[in-house]
């Protein structure tokens, strides 16, 4: 699914979580995904940062500068995670509290 601005993807958010429907679970953001405290479930992810709780994608989640979650995992054997510019941070959920960098 194909997202618009961060407000359209926020008003998926059900119970600090987002799961993305069966039918079309790829998550595609030309903007960065700030979902403080917020689990996702999804297929592929593609976006510019992420921010989030747990993550879990079906092969590939990558963002083009960083990724700062609680977790993150595919659901694939050969699933792979990475950020383009920066390292992959996992932080403690009470970090989500702090404001992103910047």
């Amino acid at each position: 699914m194909i997202f618009e601005n961060n407000e359209k993807l926020k008003a998926m958010v059900k119970d600090f979580k987002l799961i993305m429907p069966y039918t079309d679970r790829d998550i595609v953001a030309d903007f960065d995904i700030i979902l403080y405290g917020v689990d996702i479930d999804a297929g592929n992810i593609d976006a510019g940062n992420i921010h989030a709780g747990d993550i879990a994608y079906y092969a590939v989640c990558f963002a083009y500068e960083s990724i700062k979650c609680k977790s993150i995992s595919g659901r694939r054997k050969n699933s792979r995670h990475f950020a383009l510019d920066d390292e992959i941070k996992i932080k403690e959920v009470e970090s989500f509290k702090d404001k992103p960098e910047g």
